[in-house]
């Protein structure tokens, strides 16, 4: 087996426990591998074994970023304040201003151009002056 063609079926299988969510079983997973690697038999050095190895390593990347989107999602739904939808939790943990500020979704009012009560106002700096880095 051609050194790269081993490496990127080495980081394929390094996915098994995380991937295994998508094909079921980690033993399904590395059964779909190992039948696509041994599929085909291309000569290094040709532009179809470049072309096979550019797709696989796209393959990868896309099931790698698959996996971060999982895992991100996951966190969200465990660790944010979203999690949380009874406001006495949040009147409990933050405080009466704090939780009130959570639940509108507010944090950074100043961004929004939102004051302490929650009343709309412009920006004071207009835009374009000194420390504006866009392009004249």
């Amino acid at each position: 087996m051609h050194p790269r063609v081993a490496k990127l079926y080495l980081a394929f299988m390094q996915l098994a426990p995380h991937a295994a969510t998508f094909c079921g079983s980690t033993t399904a997973y590395r059964a779909a591998v190992q039948e696509g690697f041994s599929a085909t038999r291309v000569v290094p050095g040709t532009p179809e074994f470049a072309h096979s190895l550019a797709k696989g390593r796209s393959v990868l990347g896309r099931l790698q970023d698959l996996i971060t989107v999982r895992k991100y999602r996951a966190m969200m739904k465990r660790y944010s304040w979203s999690s949380y939808k009874n406001k006495q939790e949040l009147v409990a943990l933050l405080g009466e201003t704090k939780a009130q500020s959570e639940l509108l979704g507010l944090n950074n009012r100043d961004v929004y151009g939102y004051d302490d009560h929650y009343c709309h106002h412009a920006p004071s700096k207009p835009m374009g002056g000194e420390g504006d880095f866009s392009e004249k």
